[in-house]
């Protein structure tokens, strides 16, 4: 094996959602619907990172080959202990969860806003992050 330097692009983009509730709303909520809106934000934004995720890590026909050693085949590659102890999994640093924000809405308008946004990239990068096992024959 030999060891060296490799560079990969990533593009963080930015996701979120902005909503705004009108004052007669937060007074009559007498069921607090209101309060839960922000980790309905946080959860709209891990939706949001599964559907971009799976997008792109759905389409990987040049990513997952036997060239590349990330492509195991075999009875023993099954989705069972055995077979995840081939793989190795790795987290990077970075902000993993989304920004959730609340303020009094624009002078012009009585009631308050509510926004949450998570800036996230996926790409298929070095093969060496990823195994695809391709299970029982």
């Amino acid at each position: 094996m030999k060891v060296g330097e490799e560079q990969y692009a990533n593009k963080a983009d930015t996701y979120g959602l902005l909503l705004s509730v009108d004052r007669r709303d937060v007074i009559n909520d007498d069921l607090g619907a209101i309060t839960t809106v922000p980790r309905k934000l946080g959860r709209g934004s891990g939706l949001k990172i599964n559907d971009v995720f799976w997008t792109i890590f759905l389409d990987n026909s040049g990513f997952f080959k036997t060239a590349n050693k990330n492509y195991l085949t075999g009875t023993d590659t099954v989705l069972l202990i055995d077979g995840l102890t081939k793989a190795e999994v790795a987290f990077l640093n970075g902000q993993e969860s989304p920004t959730i924000e609340t303020a009094e809405a624009d002078f012009s308008r009585l009631g308050i806003q509510m926004r949450g946004y998570h800036d996230f990239g996926v790409a298929l990068q070095d093969p060496k992050g990823g195994v695809k096992a391709k299970g029982e024959a």
